[in-house]
């Protein structure tokens, strides 16, 4: 009876299981995806493919397995040589009707991941499941022929393909929610002293008053006096402050407070703004705040209408936190169906308006105050500037970037000015010329924060990041890169975080798979001027940059023409907008001269590597052997450029300089007050 039992759920359930594969799969899906008919709408023709061929095939084969399986377990000494064949031959269909169940059972487990993520357009989808059944199908009747050898090695390869795909496919499942599920951020308090002062922990200083920001961080704050009471069993004393500067004034004087409570980011932008701050105090303990977040998104088709995705980066390194200053700040607006990528860089010192209504402040400041309150404030802010939109963040730090360079293999990167980095940059200094430049992830981070080596600094650094962006998205949007889709989100896993949801960053994938066209990105970068304005943050003056009212209306008119899905040229409709406008407010001030020179981009590096320590120096590999030659000058002098080829052929104004001429240097338009923005006409860095 052993036997007959072996035969009965052996071969009967895998007779009805290859015949009903497609429709158990179906009923699969339909249960987990009612809405989404799209996905299994070709169930009925690969189901008449099974059905149809197993019906006619296995009716003549079904007497010849049923007498070998008399003999499965027979002795073999009680065996004729006819009957041991037949033995051996049910033991072989056994083996390989086992195999075929491995391969059943990750067939479905890989094809349920695949449709969980939907990152298979339905061509592919539907390619995927035929080929897949046809190759069960043949396993599984192989078995009962000559070819029986064939079916099996194919049921193993086959299987060990299809647990990678599934352990490929689990994996990127896992890290897109890691990116893009956070609900949880961890904040740092410092506790600071006076230098001098006797205590060296929290516990020393309970008899100390602590004063504190009430106008930044405030629910740290509150979270941070609690956990120093519970930690010490104690009820500290503490002083409410709104001004910065009035606060550690009071903590200098040692009357009304010995201590100060406060995050760790504010006192880092503090640290900045005062380099004094740093040598005159100690941190004598640090609190850890975990606190729920929760990140706007939108619920928009990502592969039908266009959107924008606000990119913040700052100067840390570690896990990403959603509170912090924004160093970079780039509009990255998408038409998904004309394929048009615009890239837009603000200043990360740009005097906006901003507000934060819980903590009861609104005025002007530099945009990268905003991120202190958190990045949704960055986006409201900027939102409020250009009168647009932004439906998804993306917050990067220095570890982020390096990370994604380095898992895609590097990035070649074209550069409209020569020079070298400093070591305020990177450790290692690195020489980068006029062309392309192919750089990994230490090289894209160097060229990416160095600006003292031009005149115009930080806004020279705005366009060297966008071109590395721009970088990026061409090696991300490559065919060839998707083959590395889950180790480039794996490695940067917890130092990237975002807004946009799995589902709308796996229809991106699966978007790119479908319509390879190649995507035409443009860059702007909206210019400023220098000057020293009162920061509602800090509460006194500082260095601000106003930005140019021609630079934001003409990044308002280039946000709506991609929205609109205009295909057009940045450059080329800068040029027919404001070549007849007079006295056109704008970084690229066409006066008689062309914008494309870059001539006053660039200053000497000298000064940088007199500043910076002994390090080995090395020199980008290059693409292009064209380069600019840089004539050092006097420190009070603007560096010169000679004319090159390269300086004079035409290159995009969003990633290049005004020419500083004597002529436009001294017909320099008056200045004028106009809100929040310059009205000054840029005539020279």
């Amino acid at each position: 009876m052993v036997y007959y039992i072996l035969y009965v759920i052996l071969f009967s359930y895998f007779f009805n299981t290859i015949v009903t594969f497609d429709k158990i799969l179906s009923k699969i899906l339909s249960y987990c995806y009612v809405k989404r008919n799209d996905m299994y709408t070709h169930i009925g023709y690969t189901s008449w493919i099974s059905g149809g061929f197993m019906s006619g095939f296995m009716s003549g084969i079904i007497d010849r397995v049923k007498g070998d399986m008399h003999y499965l377990f027979k002795k073999g000494t009680d065996l004729t040589e006819g009957e041991k064949k037949r033995k051996l031959r049910a033991w072989s269909t056994v083996i390989g009707i086992v195999l075929v169940i491995v391969q059943l059972v990750f067939t479905v487990l890989t094809l349920l991941k695949l449709y969980k993520l939907d990152i298979l357009p339905l061509k592919y989808a539907i390619i995927l499941d035929v080929i897949l059944v046809i190759i069960a199908i043949y396993n599984f009747a192989s078995q009962f022929t000559k070819t029986h050898i064939i079916g099996k090695i194919l049921a193993v390869l086959l299987s060990g393909v299809l647990l990678y795909t599934f352990l490929f496919t689990s994996k990127v499942d896992e890290t897109l929610n890691k990116i893009s599920n956070v609900k949880t951020t961890t904040d740092i308090v410092d506790v600071v002293v006076l230098k001098n002062d006797k205590a060296a922990s929290i516990k020393d200083a309970i008899g100390y008053t602590f004063g504190y920001n009430s106008t930044a961080n405030s629910d740290d704050n509150k979270d941070a006096i609690k956990r120093i009471n519970y930690d010490n069993t104690a009820a500290i004393k503490t002083k409410e402050y709104q001004v910065w500067l009035n606060m550690f004034d009071a903590l200098n004087s040692g009357t009304d407070i010995q201590a100060v409570i406060i995050n760790d980011d504010s006192l880092q932008m503090l640290y900045e703004e005062n380099e004094d701050l740093k040598d005159s105090i100690k941190i004598i303990g640090t609190i850890k705040l975990t606190r729920k977040i929760e990140l706007s998104a939108s619920d928009k088709k990502v592969n039908e209408e266009p959107f924008i995705i606000y990119i913040s980066g700052n100067d840390e390194e570690g896990e990403i936190k959603t509170i912090g200053r924004s160093d970079v700040n780039v509009l990255c607006v998408v038409n998904p169906v004309s394929r048009q990528i615009l890239l837009i860089t603000t200043p990360r010192d740009a005097y906006v308006y901003m507000e934060n209504l819980n903590e009861g402040m609104k005025g002007m400041d530099k945009l990268t105050h905003a991120g202190m309150w958190g990045i949704d404030y960055s986006m409201a802010t900027l939102n409020r500037l250009y009168e647009c939109n932004i439906d998804y963040s993306v917050k990067v730090n220095f570890t982020g970037c390096v990370a994604v360079v380095d898992a895609l293999g590097g990035v070649t990167i074209n550069s409209d000015v020569d020079f070298e980095n400093g070591w305020e940059a990177a450790p290692e200094t690195y020489h980068f010329v006029v062309g392309e430049n192919e750089c990994n992830g230490e090289q894209t981070l160097a060229f990416c924060r160095e600006r003292k080596a031009f005149l115009d600094g930080d806004y020279q650094r705005g366009r060297n990041q966008l071109s590395a962006l721009t970088a990026v998205i061409k090696k991300l949007t490559s065919p060839a890169i998707l083959t590395k889709y889950s180790s480039i989100l794996d490695s940067v896993g917890n130092m990237i975080l975002t807004s946009m949801p799995t589902s709308d960053i796996t229809a991106l994938v699966k978007g790119q798979l479908a319509d390879t066209r190649e995507w035409n990105v443009q860059k702007f970068s909206v210019g400023a001027e220098p000057d020293s304005l009162p920061s509602l943050w800090l509460g006194h003056n500082a260095s601000m940059s106003k930005l140019y009212t021609g630079d934001v209306e003409m990044a308002k008119k280039l946000i709506d023409k991609i929205e609109n899905g205009d295909v057009f040229n940045v450059d080329e409709y800068y040029e027919a907008e404001v070549k007849n406008i007079p006295n056109y407010n704008s970084f690229y001030k066409l006066n008689g001269i062309s914008s494309n020179n870059s001539s006053n981009t660039t200053k000497t590096t000298s000064a940088v590597k007199e500043t910076q320590p002994a390090t080995t120096r090395r020199s980008v590999k290059t693409t292009a052997a064209t380069e600019e030659e840089i004539t050092t000058t006097k420190a009070t002098e603007p560096a010169t450029v000679k004319p090159t080829e390269a300086t004079a052929a035409p290159t995009q104004k969003t990633t290049e300089a005004t020419a500083a001429t004597t002529t436009a240097a001294a017909a320099e338009a008056p200045k004028a007050e106009a809100g929040n923005i310059s009205d000054v006409e840029r005539t020279a860095p």
